[in-house]
């Protein structure tokens, strides 16, 4: 499996300040490498700033931060032998 893209500045600056220190303190955990079920909770709770902005949950699965944090979250399942390589799910747990 390969590494989880790490957003372009571009993608970067268009972030909130609170994406933009929530986004940093993912990429800390990633390589820290967090246990897989916390790292999902970091990212994905219910008052994660991925969700800021987007009037629905739907809504943010496009988002380069989403699929950023989805990537690192794969990643660390495969890593830990929580997900088998081929395994992919489609979106993270719904909280």
């Amino acid at each position: 499996m390969k590494p989880p893209r790490v957003l372009t500045r571009n993608e970067q600056q268009k972030l909130t300040e609170r994406q933009l220190r929530f986004y940093r303190k993912a990429l800390q955990n990633y390589r820290a490498k967090m246990d897989w079920l916390d790292f999902e909770e970091f990212a994905f709770r219910s008052e994660s700033p991925v969700y800021d902005g987007a009037p629905r949950r739907p809504d943010v699965l496009d988002s380069p931060l989403y699929d950023s944090l989805r990537e690192m979250w794969l990643h660390l399942g495969v890593n830990q032998r929580m997900l088998k390589d081929d395994e992919k799910p489609h979106r993270a747990a719904k909280h």
